[in-house]
């Protein structure tokens, strides 16, 4: 009898383990072309020289080749951006030799590649499945060419950039914790806490992500006081996400045109995050915008 109950709980799993398989199989490959176009760029137009507001990191470059880099140092606010993400791969990266921002290009891309799969995996292939090949197919390339657009070449050949990269990857990781069914109630709360936590260092646009994953979960449990229970976190880490720019001494929170806009301009913030999804719809035209990018000779 328990070898029977052995056999036959074996029985269940292989199929399911086999269509875990075939779905990360499906996201992956869906996601090959717009990666390696995305990729191809980088080496095509990517060049080995600093640009725009890079310079203004120059003084971190510095402290951190004599080590005098403090802490705050990799925290603290740039405009309203707080970009730790990029000091930590400048800090990776630039310690020695000669400063190329093609490796974190690199990482840019690594990064939203992996993303863009997790994404088509969670968000895309439970509602296609079933679908005909074909069909199937369009879908899973439709969401990974949005995600991995070249209308977005600016933060793509930019490494500063890997900030608003990361913002990305905090969204698209989001919407997958909250659509993982499987995942227990209480662990996708957690994980969208650690997920905005992250994106908190990313970004200044990544401030909109706490209420974003407060609306998901509350539309999610759709019980007025479990609602309230579980938006209470995120209301609490959007003030803290604000706080952190009192306790950094950027003060900018005082300079109301420098981050209000956020919030007295929500339709140009909206289009401020769609920005760094980019555009099925802009994919193709958006190849144009390639003349004003620099390439390697």
């Amino acid at each position: 009898m328990e070898l029977d109950g052995a056999l036959t709980e074996n029985l269940r799993i292989e199929p399911r383990k086999r269509r875990e398989r075939n779905a990360w199989r499906f996201a992956s490959l869906v996601t090959v072309i717009p990666s390696l176009l995305w990729l191809s760029l980088v080496c095509l137009c990517g060049v080995p020289v600093l640009f725009g507001d890079e310079w203004a990191f120059v003084p971190f470059i510095v402290k951190l080749r004599t080590g005098t880099l403090s802490l705050q140092d990799f925290w603290i606010a740039y405009g309203e951006h707080r970009l730790t993400l990029s000091r930590l791969c400048f800090a990776l990266f630039f310690g020695h030799g000669f400063v190329d921002p093609f490796p974190v290009m690199l990482c840019s891309w690594i990064l939203a590649t992996v993303t863009t799969i997790v994404g088509v995996r969670y968000l895309v292939w439970p509602a296609i499945k079933d679908f005909a090949t074909l069909s199937k197919v369009l879908a899973g390339f439709s969401f990974s060419a949005w995600a991995l657009s070249l209308v977005q070449f600016e933060n793509q050949l930019w490494g500063l950039q890997i900030g608003f990269v990361g913002t990305f990857c905090c969204v698209i990781l989001g919407g997958a914790i909250l659509a993982a069914e499987a995942l227990p109630f209480g662990w996708r709360i957690v994980g969208l806490i650690f997920t905005a936590a992250l994106a908190t260092f990313t970004s200044g646009q990544a401030v909109l992500v706490w209420p974003a994953f407060a609306v998901g979960l509350a539309m999610a449990v759709r019980r007025g006081l479990t609602c309230v229970f579980v938006v209470i976190p995120f209301v609490i880490g959007l003030a803290g996400a604000l706080w952190l720019y009192k306790v950094d001494g950027s003060g900018l929170l005082s300079r109301s045109e420098a981050f209000g806009w956020v919030l007295s301009q929500p339709g140009l913030a909206l289009q401020s995050i769609l920005g760094l999804l980019g555009s099925p719809l802009t994919y193709a035209a958006g190849s144009s915008r390639l003349q004003l990018a620099t390439w390697r000779v």
